[in-house]
């Protein structure tokens, strides 16, 4: 067979909860990357940080929200404006490396991350995006 390469199946499991919301999140073997699926739960801001080696796309399957992003330096201060995007059932949203990002999803909003690397706390870098 030529070409053959490893076919993955596995579930989600649970890897964080707080009052907000859930994460369920499968990590498939390097470099596959990883699937969340994220369950909000009550309001308050979601993410309030950038990555410097992994970049992330979510899609909307539920729900609605807006979604804050704004370019950042190696040391997480803002070199640009924050985006605003109003987001429902249906969007995508692709977050490169280097970019901050919040969440303020309403309740019962369900949505899926596909991620270029697994998690890696040492790549979650705090920058709080502050809106009127």
């Amino acid at each position: 067979m030529k070409n053959a390469q490893l076919v993955e199946c596995g579930r989600l499991k649970l890897v964080a909860a707080d009052e907000r919301r859930e994460i369920h999140e499968l990590a498939f073997s390097p470099p596959g990357g990883r699937v969340q699926f994220f369950w909000i739960m009550g309001r308050g801001p979601l993410g309030q940080h950038f990555h410097k080696r992994t970049e992330e796309v979510f899609s909307i399957m539920n729900g609605r929200g807006v979604i804050f992003v704004v370019p950042v330096d190696d040391n997480g201060k803002m070199i640009g404006s924050v985006s605003r995007f109003d987001v429902n059932r249906g969007c995508v949203i692709r977050i490169p490396q280097f970019h901050a990002h919040r969440f303020d999803m309403v309740e019962g909003t369900e949505m899926l991350a596909f991620s270029s690397l697994p998690f890696d706390q040492a790549d979650l870098f705090p920058c709080p995006i502050e809106v009127p």
